[in-house]
């Protein structure tokens, strides 16, 4: 699950009518399932994680601390 500004997402990974799994996104607000594309294999999927990008705040305070160690070499 990921927020970003006020749209919570879920993800899951679904199997289809065609019997095949596909990725999917889902709005938590509504509960839709928007599928972004097939998985490409055909065996169990046990589990799913999902690792989020690092925001710009995150990137800029890794910056500054790596410049406060630098500086006080």
């Amino acid at each position: 699950m990921s927020s970003s500004g006020a749209v919570d997402t879920g993800y899951a990974i679904l199997t289809g009518t065609n019997g095949l799994p596909s990725f999917y996104t889902i709005n938590l607000a509504t509960g839709q399932a928007t599928s972004v594309g097939a998985v490409g294999f055909t065996n169990q999927v046990y589990s799913l994680a999902v690792i989020p990008a690092p925001g710009a705040a995150a990137v800029l305070g890794l910056a500054m601390s790596l410049a406060g160690m630098r500086r006080r070499r």
